[in-house]
């Protein structure tokens, strides 16, 4: 999660955060602390992060 945070420029906390409430719609792989995330992460992260710079709902 630190290097897609890293990659999209957003904070850590932040990419957790979104991860966390959007947990349905994050592609990952393995569970607990042998979880990866896909590639397409990244893309799914950067459209949440989107969404609320456009003062966008969770709910939207």
């Amino acid at each position: 999660m630190t290097q897609i945070a890293k990659q999209l420029n957003l904070a850590e906390s932040t990419a957790r955060f979104y991860r966390d409430r959007f947990e349905n719609y994050i592609p990952s792989v393995g569970e607990g602390r042998k979880k990866r995330y896909k590639p397409e992460t990244i893309e799914v992260l950067r459209f949440i992060a989107e969404g609320f710079k456009r003062n966008l709902t969770a709910t939207d």
